[in-house]
């Protein structure tokens, strides 16, 4: 269940399952074991980060587009085998990101 908000979040793609809304408190000790959760499955016992990428769907500018860009390739060289990037799968910075990591 908690992998499964991880999912719903976007973490993964999306979750059919139905859960019922819950409290503030509820919902905050779910995210934590969602993130508990998502961390073990990618990071196993290991010491490597978990590096969460965010941003909007599309780009106000090309130079924007171009510094996520080269975030994305230096992160990439720098951090690997240090770290592990998640993304929600959606266009723009998240989808950029993820292309030109690796």
């Amino acid at each position: 269940d908690a992998l499964c908000m991880a999912v719903r979040s976007g973490a993964h793609g999306v979750c059919s399952q139905q859960h019922p809304a819950s409290s503030g408190q509820m919902a905050t000790q779910r995210a934590s074991e969602a993130a508990e959760a998502l961390r073990a499955k990618l990071l196993g016992d290991g010491g490597t980060a978990l590096v969460c990428v965010l941003g909007g769907t599309t780009f106000q500018s090309e130079e924007n587009a171009n510094l996520v860009k080269a975030v994305a390739r230096a992160l990439g060289s720098r951090l690997a085998g240090h770290a592990v990037f998640v993304t929600g799968g959606m266009a723009g910075v998240q989808r950029t990101f993820a292309e030109h990591c690796g």
